[in-house]
């Protein structure tokens, strides 16, 4: 059964896909399934704070004060996205 983010959902990076930054962008390989990912800059800095475990309240506020884009926006942009990655394995649920 899939499980519903939330703000407090608390996700971080799966450790098991290596990534590598080309032109201040990162790219991912998925071992297990083989297909690359390039992420844009947006996504990149997504992926950097998620080094660390984060709620995705926290990763949007770090992205509020980043990015000109309000919280109802970016939420509306983030959650989608962070199921898009957890979905192909690329982050985890902690």
């Amino acid at each position: 059964m899939k499980k519903e983010l939330s703000l407090g959902t608390v996700v971080v990076r799966n450790e098991q896909i290596p990534s590598a930054v080309i032109d201040e962008e990162v790219a991912l390989m998925s071992i297990e399934t083989g297909k690359y990912y390039a992420l844009n800059s947006v996504a990149s800095d997504i992926w950097r704070i998620l080094e660390k475990p984060s709620s995705v309240d926290e990763l949007i506020t770090s992205l509020t004060s980043e990015y000109d884009v309000d919280n109802e926006t970016c939420t509306a942009q983030v959650i989608p996205f962070l199921e898009k990655l957890i979905s192909e394995g690329l982050i985890l649920i902690k």
